[in-house]
């Protein structure tokens, strides 16, 4: 049976508790890396500016 904690306070060190950055939160998250990102943007616009020119072309 594990030792139990007698004050109910939480022990934390310094290397117990460690502040991410943005590339660490990445790895652990999973997130969209900035190249995703900036594709997705992208795409995005292209999709909406063929849609304008399209548009454009068929109004009479």
């Amino acid at each position: 049976m594990k030792k139990q904690n007698v004050n109910n306070k939480l022990a934390f060190n310094k290397a117990a508790v460690t502040e991410l950055n943005d590339a660490l939160l990445v790895d652990v998250n999973g997130g969209a890396t900035p190249v995703i990102v900036w594709a997705a943007v992208e795409g995005f616009a292209l999709s909406v500016g063929l849609y304008m020119a399209t548009k454009e072309l068929t109004k009479d």
